[in-house]
Formats: structure tokens, sequence, C-alpha cells
């Protein structure tokens, strides 16, 4: 069988540096894709290799600042962007300019003959604009989350990006496959469920879902700062709200807001004495009722059920610990946890015993041939649908729709920029 020949759209991107270009060379993928080409927005290989040059400075000087987790990350990058400098240099990667208009992008159509599926990686921004581009060569898309956003620069909701991708849904040519890389659904617990749902339900159903992402970053930190912004045109939900969402919209539900309420830091912090103030959210506590498309085959979850859900950037400043998972409360009165930080894969399942004193507690297993790394696990479900295209795929276009549109009606429900909404307080404020 032979590899998959891939086009990588903007090379410098963060994400595919540290994450899915080391994810390319794991023995689990090596063999099912080949990295033939890159885009970027740079005239010609000399101004790239002098781009990469500078990257590479701004990493080291980022290392020697940043926590374990950045620098591990920033290592990554590092490697990456040595290994393809050595491949550009030996003609071994075809590199292309495309050109950036704002939310638009212009790609060229030789970008695309050599190549046999794309990869998105541009700035959420202009996600819709890659999108429409790539579309016309009628490739397998896998794109970096979220699809678009749903934010306008100044703060309020904005559903232009949304409302064109959902046209785009409804015209698209009947094999077309489009995937969101949202990582989260392709973390070995969330594997796990999704891939044994049926044996873990056993004919029970969801009746309440209480979501939590609490992180423990910097506000500081100038990534994040950047990112969430109204300039970017990025809040929490957009960014990592989308995670938590996902698991609704990948069954096929509609999350409807009912309430929710934000937070914004302002303050100094730990890392820094300048005072930093966000204008966007940094953290929201929402409330869903969850029902089935109509294309939905199955009911996993039942019509009506709550979905509570929480994300938070800074939590060491409101007392919130650590925390990345999801628990679903089942018809028989059981309590399934999916933790997403277990890279075993392991799902844990309580029941209070009648008696109320001692609980009995079960372990799904990990099922063979999920691995630990989620973005390797992005890449096997890439290929498994390129090579089926009528096997949608765990993020399908679709199910990232439905999620951003709970997140644009999240903003229309609660507006970031009323301040009665912002009743979450953090650093000084």
């Amino acid at each position: 069988m032979n590899p998959i020949r891939l086009t990588e759209i903007a090379y410098s991107s963060e994400w595919f540096l540290a994450k899915l270009y080391p994810a390319l060379k794991h023995d689990e993928i090596k063999d099912l894709f080949q990295l033939v080409s890159v885009g970027g927005r740079q005239k010609d290989v000399q101004s790239v290799l002098e781009r990469i040059a500078e990257i590479k400075k701004l990493k080291e000087k980022e290392k020697a600042e940043e926590s374990n987790y950045a620098k591990r990350n920033n290592s990554a990058e590092t490697q990456s962007l040595d290994s393809i400098e050595t491949r550009l240099r030996e003609n071994t990667l075809d590199y292309f300019p495309f050109e950036s208009h704002g939310e638009e992008v212009v790609l060229p159509t030789k970008m695309f003959e050599n190549s046999d599926a794309i990869y998105i990686c541009t700035t959420n921004v202009t996600h819709p604009g890659t999108i429409s581009e790539a579309i016309k060569a009628k490739k397998p898309i896998l794109c970096e989350k979220p699809v678009c956003i749903v934010l306008g620069k100044d703060g309020i909701a904005d559903n232009n990006q949304l409302s064109r991708l959902e046209n785009i849904a409804q015209t698209l040519y009947s094999d077309a496959i489009i995937i969101d890389a949202e990582h989260y659904s392709y973390k070995p617990s969330s594997m796990n469920f999704y891939r044994n749902i049926e044996k873990i339900l056993n004919g029970r159903e969801v009746v309440e879902i209480r979501g939590e992402i609490i992180e423990h970053d910097s506000p500081a930190k100038d990534r994040v700062v950047k990112l969430l912004s109204q300039e970017s045109r990025t809040g929490l939900l957009t960014d990592t709200g989308v995670h938590l969402l996902s698991f609704a919209s990948n069954l096929g539900y509609r999350a409807t807001p009912i309430k929710a309420e934000h937070g914004m830091f302002h303050g100094k912090c730990q890392e820094s004495d300048k005072e930093i103030r966000y204008n966007t959210e940094t953290a929201t506590k929402a409330t869903y009722e969850l029902n089935a498309d109509t294309e939905t085959p199955n009911r996993y979850i039942r019509n009506g059920t709550m979905f509570y859900l929480t994300v938070e950037k800074f939590g060491q400043y409101s007392g919130m610990t650590k925390s990345k998972k999801l628990n679903l409360n089942l018809s028989d009165g059981s309590t399934l946890t999916i933790n997403f930080d277990d890279k075993n894969g392991n799902l844990s399942e309580t029941r209070d015993s009648p008696d109320g004193l001692v609980g009995t507690i079960i372990t799904h297993p990990l099922t063979p041939g999920i691995n630990s790394s989620e973005y390797v696990n992005i890449l096997k479900e890439f290929e498994r649908t390129i090579r089926n295209p009528n096997q949608r795929a765990l993020t399908d276009f679709k199910n990232s729709l439905r999620t951003m549109k709970a997140i644009y009606e999240t903003y229309i429900k609660a507006p970031i920029i009323d301040q009665n909404n912002i009743t979450l307080k953090y650093g000084n404020n």
C-alpha cells in the first residue's frame, strides 16, 4: 500500500512543528503518510531558510524562560524545523508560497499536483478561506481546530464564517473528506469510549454530563496573551471549550446554551509585576441542553440532558485544581469518567451500593490499537477515512460545525462585552 502524499499549509505553525510533524515520524504513521510539500508566506526557499533561522533563535530564547511543558514543545519545534530545513536543502521537500489577504488566502494549484491530502495549519481566522481554496483541489482535508471563529474584533458574536462553512457543507461533493484535528477527541480515554460505546453503555443512556478543563497557565505568557484576545477573535470557549462540546457533537447531538457566565483575568500575576488585562474570556461556566439531530441513528444521550461545562485558563487564581475530564451520569445511577490526562486510556465507572457504604468501581481497559499520543490517533483516523471514504471520521466537518454553532449561540446568550456576564473574578479585578 502506497503512503498518502501529504501537503501541509503553514509550515511555521507551532502545533504542526510540536505535535503533528513528530507524529508523522512515529512507527505507526511513517509508512502511512509521506510529507511531500509545505506552504508558507515567504516568496522562495531561501526566504524560508532565513525565516527558520529566526524562529529557532526565538525558540532558544523562550526555552530559558518557559515551563517544562513549553520547553518540551520548543525542543520538538526546533527539531522539526531542523528536519524541514535539511529536507528543503536536499530538495526532498517541495515548498510553495501562498498569499494571505486578511481572512482569505490564495493557494497555487500546483501545490496539490503531487499530493493526495491536505493538512491546514494556518491561523484560526483564515481557516474558512483556506478550506474554501483547498476544496477546489478535491483532496481530503485535515484542519487544525477550530474550523472557524465566531467572534468579531469588537468581541461581539459573529457567525459570518460559520454560515460560510455551513453553506459549504451543504454543497460538498459526495465523497468529500474534511476532518477537524480537535485532539481531545483522539486522546486514549476518549477513543476507548467512542470505539466501545455500545459495550460500555450496554443499553444505558447518558442523563447528565459535567465536563471541565482547568489549566494553571501563566497569564503573562506571550502566546496566551496573543491568542486570547479580541484582536485574534479567539476566546477560551473557541480555543478550549471546543474540546468538551465536541463530545456531544461527535455523537450527533446539538448543544443549546441555557445560561453562561464568564471571567476575564485582570491584575498582576506570579510571573510578572506588569498589570495584565484580557479583553476576552479566560474562564466560562455554561449550561447546555442536549438533543439528537435528525440524522443521529442511536440515542446514547437522553434528549433534554443537561451538559455543565467549566473551562478556566488560570485556575490557580480561582483556587481550582487542575483537571481535564468528563463525568457522564448514566440512567442506572452509575457515573462514567473520561479522564483526558490518562495516557493509559482506561475508563472508570462508579456506582454507589444500595447500603450507601461501599461503592463499586469498574474499569474499562483500553482497546488494543489506540495509541497514547492523540496526534498519532488523529493521523490514523485521517488515513482510515481516506482509505474508506464511506466511513465518516470521528471529528467530521459537520460535527465540528455543530460545536462551533453551540459556541456562537453561547456568545449570543451571554455576550462577553456585557459586564453583567463577567461574574467570575480572577487576579485583582
